[in-house]
């Protein structure tokens, strides 16, 4: 495992150096995605109960995520800018990760009753026998327990790859997230019996088990090649910046606050919709596969050129992927529009929530390209330093049009209305985009010309 050479992002042509940079992440993002619908799948056949039940649970496990990638992508950036110093970082990092994700730990302990309360949970328990409300509280005790035992070594997973990554075993790291999410899919499929009364719980627990396994083969791959030195602890930098670290952690808990509201709004209105939240918003993640991909391979080469001041060869692998991105999306859009029924059927074929499913088959697909926009959009401005203009990019969408858009939807024309309400705020936000990186391109363009014809005019500097 050596040291990674990113001169091949300055020299290689715009086409060769994405597909090499995409194609290692490419199988572990997919089976990461995979994983989830399957999963989605599994716990709609069981009964519907099981899938509103999950939905009430989808903005906690999205925000459990959303905490493990912001300390992964943070990790990153400071074994980046440590490369001299990076065995006495490595074990700095993980004793910062296990300080911050236990008092998170704690807190989600202790407030594990407010967001059930908060989420309309104990409204919807009420429905239940006697017998019946012994069983679905037996299981969100289960299911509580197993994910918070299980976020710190979901962190952990996380932070390793990303560290990873940052030493050069790039390679190796996107072995170890397809290792990881194999092993995952294969006993859900092969373990996890679809007819338990206990699903939700054994499903939470199978996390448990795989993400824990999955942390300590790190822990002791680093062990191994001596990456740990606990001699030197540098906490420095891992508090400089402190804005920065805010802003990243806020851009990754946006989505997860906006699915949080929606969740909030909709409980009030039925509980179909918290059912279906749990396969569609998975459902879209897979369907936006090659845009997960982009977000993880492509700021690397934006940023690299960027600095590099190559504003020429920015602008042509840009293009290079929204084109890629136009093209497939729409390819998408178009066959799900087609075989919206087939899908249908292989989700849940049998469950009320096929209804607010379908009309979000109908309208939300249309956007996949102004989504995906969206998504690749803030980690090529956090590649290139414009960290506040990414943060403003994900608030204004997640957090402003979505809720907005989405719920003022429901207000005009009922359960499709949220689906529409959603469709224009992804294709408002992916316009806004284009039009801003359109703007700032030709004003880089211009003041790299400036400076070009400064110099020429200067001409060679003299000893």
């Amino acid at each position: 495992m050596q040291q990674a050479n990113h001169h091949p992002f300055l020299v290689n042509s715009p086409w060769r150096a994405i597909v090499n940079s995409s194609s290692l992440l490419m199988p572990a993002i997919f089976m990461l995605l995979l994983f989830d619908v399957l999963e989605s799948s599994l716990i709609a056949t069981h009964n519907d109960n099981s899938l509103s039940l999950f939905g009430y649970f989808l903005p906690l496990v999205i925000s459990m995520n959303a905490v493990a990638i912001s300390i992964a992508v943070r990790s990153n950036m400071i074994l980046v800018k440590e490369q001299h110093h990076q065995k006495s970082f490595i074990p700095t990092l993980f004793i910062f990760t296990f300080c911050v994700t236990s008092v998170l730990l704690l807190l989600m302990y202790f407030f594990k009753d407010s967001y059930s309360e908060l989420v309309n949970l104990n409204n919807w328990l009420l429905q239940f026998n006697q017998a019946e409300l012994a069983h679905y509280q037996s299981e969100i005790a289960l299911f509580y327990e197993y994910k918070i035992a299980s976020f710190l070594p979901l962190v952990l997973v996380w932070q390793s790859s990303s560290m990873m990554r940052a030493l050069g075993w790039c390679h190796f790291s996107a072995m170890y997230l397809l290792a990881w999410m194999t092993s995952k899919t294969l006993l859900l499929l092969l373990v996890i019996n679809s007819q338990s009364l206990t699903l939700i719980s054994d499903l939470a627990q199978l996390h448990f088990v795989v993400d824990s396994c999955f942390a300590l083969l790190a822990m002791a791959i680093f062990i191994v090649y001596k990456r740990i030195d606990f001699k030197v602890i540098c906490l420095k930098t891992l508090f400089s910046d402190k804005r920065i670290s805010l802003l990243l952690t806020l851009q990754q808990l946006a989505p997860a606050l906006s699915v949080f509201i929606l969740t909030i709004f909709m409980s009030r209105i039925g509980t179909e919709y918290i059912g279906a939240f749990a396969i569609v918003f998975r459902l879209e993640m897979l369907f936006l596969a090659l845009p997960m991909v982009f977000t993880a391979s492509v700021p690397a080469l934006v940023g690299i050129n960027y600095w590099a001041k190559q504003i020429t060869r920015c602008k042509q692998i840009i293009s290079h992927v929204l084109i890629s991105l136009l093209l497939v999306q729409s390819l998408i859009s178009i066959l799900l529009l087609i075989f919206k029924s087939d899908v249908l059927f292989f989700l849940c074929p049998d469950c009320e929530q096929k209804r607010v499913i379908l009309n979000y088959l109908n309208y939300v697909p249309l956007t996949y390209f102004f989504l995906a926009v969206a998504l690749l959009a803030p980690s090529c401005l956090n590649a290139i330093g414009c960290v506040q203009e990414a943060s403003k990019v994900i608030l204004i969408h997640r957090l402003v049009s979505v809720p907005l858009l989405g719920l003022g939807g429901v207000y005009f024309a009922g359960s499709q209305g949220l689906f529409i309400g959603l469709s224009l705020a992804h294709a408002f936000i992916g316009l806004y985009v284009l039009y801003r990186y359109k703007k700032q391109v030709n004003i880089r363009l211009r003041e790299q010309n400036q400076s070009n014809n400064t110099a020429i005019k200067q001409g060679p500097a003299i000893n």
